[in-house]
């Protein structure tokens, strides 16, 4: 995609057709040469190349010939390989199990006449060094060599250049060496540093004019990036002006999040667009939390580069085993969960299961308490899989017995660790650790949704389902979804290239950013790279944010600032309070950027409407203040901050009058309440306009406009 709107973008440029001209990413180049040679390296031309998921199938059938398949995932094995190749790692270095399986599957490539994607690098490589009259016939051929995101080249990619450059130096590269954040993909940004070495007597170009973002917060990435070694070095600079990037402390992350829809609603109602604005986070378990502030308060948004939390494969395995221990006949949790992790449960033992379910007229997991009956309908080869079928319905059982005297954050700890779900995503390979990580956040928001119900419900059975109704309730997020105007959700590395008017980046933290598993000094280098990215990504408005407690792994704990904000000066920031407010001069940066005054207008509007309908997730904001230990007085001079005038104070406190005043009237958790169909209730969790309520032990989930208060 990139190399044809390259290829369109020279065309108009140069008002010409380019034919034939070899424009492309290395693979489709090398993949195009190849076909004309390939006879030369044992293949033919219309060979077929794997992508990554026939690859991966490929490797499991070979890894179930070597014995391996029940130590290590596919995913694994295949990432394992795909590192050896792009690393040009020779035979030795490479362990021992792990080289049979490459010599058979590069053995099964070839004779399938089939390269995956690394191959089309290394027999293209092979080519160039093999046969010296081919490297010569492409050498006059490609007169000119241009490569753009040179910072992103791996070693067979490199090799190539050099091959191809052996004679002729006439060689054009970009790329930004502070940009260099792929090493999980196998790039090398060693390869743009020596490039001077390997090219004697090429001159380097320094692009140190900035179109994009403000000199304020440039000031602060120079700052960020300065501190990295062996770089080019480069001191950017524009004549773009605004305010000094926003630094909030959180007391907790919870805090943090509320923080963020405040400040986004806010500017928002100052004229900012939801679509202007976007969240970074390092981790992808980071938005479970933000997308409960965003919701809270009615804020559109998409997780861009992944999933919602709650939407997440981890998230979905571990509640389905939760939905049914609340309800045995749901099919739809058994299915996936009957085997997850495996248990031998194959296709013809399920088939069986299925036969017996439809006879008798029940779910599927009554229909598998049936043994002996199955166990007659099954070959022998099944057998194992009726082992595996009664432990996963002991397992069911056990928790069902467990959940009447352990609170669900509990339960679900020790259900991870009774059906080795840890183990489990160990051996699956790419992103085990996200996914673990997930794993402990799902805990997390169990304990923090179980301590705010407090005495609201009697028992764990209800807390639990309350739990799943409200999961569900946050994963359809009760926003319209073919909006696009939303704020954009994403990791750090998802947001190379884009920009944004408004960027938070947030889960400033050490063991987030610079992530825990970052231990050499190569490994923390990329991960400063990555913080200069992300602050990059702002045009106008740039806050940064961390928190002195997280909860992680369902526990409430003690986190320290990123050794990378140790590192900035405080002349380069300016400190934001939860109270303060934003000063005038963030509407006028915004005046200038085109928005006129009707759009502010239409912003005091929806600020109006938002507030009239806004419900706390939780208990909400008063559940800050009552946290927070403040007093009135305290909480008032917290608010004379860099964001306030000499006359915000005032209207600040007015404000808050009111705002009491008003909640008086509005539904929290814990609150009494009735519904015309189904009488008194107990609010247990809210969103933006739906509230699931306890009538009677019967939790369900109803319109807030169709409850009152009761008095």
């Amino acid at each position: 995609k990139a190399a044809q709107e390259m290829k369109e973008r020279l065309e108009k440029l140069l008002r010409i057709k380019l034919g034939e001209m070899a424009l492309g990413t290395f693979h489709s180049l090398c993949a195009r040469i190849l076909r004309e040679h390939a006879e030369l390296i044992g293949y033919t031309p219309d060979f077929t190349i794997l992508d990554e998921e026939e690859s991966r199938e490929l490797i499991k059938i070979i890894s179930t010939e070597l014995g391996i398949s029940n130590s290590y995932s596919p995913s694994y094995l295949t990432s394992q390989i795909s590192r050896i190749k792009s690393f040009l790692k020779p035979d030795y270095q490479v362990e021992g199990f792990i080289w049979d399986l490459r010599k058979l599957y590069d053995e099964r490539l070839l004779r399938m006449n089939a390269m995956d994607f690394d191959d089309l690098l290394l027999n293209f490589l092979k080519l160039l060094k093999e046969y010296p009259s081919v490297r010569d016939k492409l050498e006059r051929r490609f007169r000119y060599i241009h490569v753009d995101e040179f910072q992103d080249l791996n070693a067979p990619q490199y090799e190539i250049l050099l091959e191809l450059r052996k004679n002729n130096k006439e060689i054009f590269v970009v790329g930004d060496d502070d940009q260099s954040i792929y090493g999980f993909r196998n790039a090398q940004v060693r390869f743009i540093r020596q490039f001077p070495d390997d090219f004697p007597g090429s001159k380097v170009i320094k692009l140190e004019r900035n179109y994009r973002s403000t000199q304020e917060i440039l000031d602060l990435a120079n700052v960020i990036i300065s501190l990295s070694s062996s770089r080019y070095g480069k001191k950017l600079w524009t004549d773009r002006r605004g305010p000094k990037p926003f630094l909030f402390k959180a007391s907790s992350d919870r805090e943090e999040s509320r923080y963020l829809a405040r400040r986004i609603a806010e500017l928002h109602d100052r004229g900012y667009s939801w679509g202007d604005i976007a969240i970074l986070y390092r981790v992808n378990h980071l938005s479970r939390i933000l997308e409960e502030g965003l919701i809270s308060k009615g804020i559109p948004y998409k997780v861009l580069g992944g999933l919602s939390f709650y939407s997440r494969k981890e998230i979905k395995d571990i509640l389905a085993y939760l939905r049914l221990i609340l309800n045995p006949n749901d099919d739809v949790s058994f299915s996936r969960v009957v085997n997850t992790p495996p248990r031998g449960i194959g296709k013809s033992l399920l088939a069986t299961l299925n036969e017996v379910a439809r006879e008798r007229e029940t779910s599927l997991f009554l229909a598998s308490l049936q043994g002996d009956e199955i166990a007659l309908r099954v070959s022998s080869r099944s057998k194992k899989g009726l082992e595996g079928l009664r432990e996963f319905v002991d397992v069911i059982y056990e928790a069902k017995t467990k959940l009447e005297s352990t609170p669900i954050s509990d339960l679900t700890s020790w259900l991870i660790d009774r059906i080795g779900y840890i183990e489990y995503l160990e051996s699956r390979g790419d992103n085990y650790q996200e996914r673990i990580d997930n794993v402990y956040e799902l805990i997390s928001a169990m304990r923090e949704f179980q301590d705010n119900l407090g005495d609201a419900v009697e028992s764990n059975l209800q807390v639990l389902r309350a739990f799943l109704e409200w999961s569900a309730l946050v994963s359809s997020t009760d926003l319209d979804e073919t909006s696009e105007d939303k704020v954009k959700l994403m990791t750090i590395h998802a947001a190379k290239g884009l920009e944004f008017p408004v960027t938070f980046l947030v889960g400033l933290e050490d063991d987030i950013l610079p992530h825990w598993r970052s231990a050499s000094y190569e490994e923390l280098e990329e991960e400063r790279r990555l913080m200069y990215v992300a602050v990059t990504r702002a045009k106008d408005l740039l806050f940064l944010t961390y928190s002195q407690k997280r909860m992680e792994r369902g526990r409430l704990r003690d986190k320290k600032p990123s050794r990378f904000l140790e590192d900035i000066p405080p002349d380069k920031l300016q400190e934001d309070s939860f109270w303060g407010e934003l000063s005038q001069e963030i509407r006028a940066l915004k005046e200038e950027s085109g928005v006129s005054q009707e759009d502010l207008k239409k912003g005091a509007e929806r600020k109006l409407k938002r507030r009239s309908s806004s419900r706390a997730l939780f208990s909400g904001s008063e559940s800050f203040e009552l946290k927070s230990g403040m007093t009135t007085s305290k909480r008032r001079a917290g608010k004379l901050s860099l964001f306030s005038s000499s006359n915000s104070w005032k209207r600040e406190s007015e404000a808050t009058s009111k705002r009491r005043a008003r909640k008086k009237l509005e539904l929290r958790v814990g609150a009494i309440v009735k519904h015309k169909e189904h009488g008194s209730g107990v609010i247990l969790a809210l969103s933006s306009n739906k509230a699931i309520v306890s009538f009677s032990g019967n939790i369900l989930s109803i319109p807030t406009d169709e409850l009152a208060l009761k008095s």
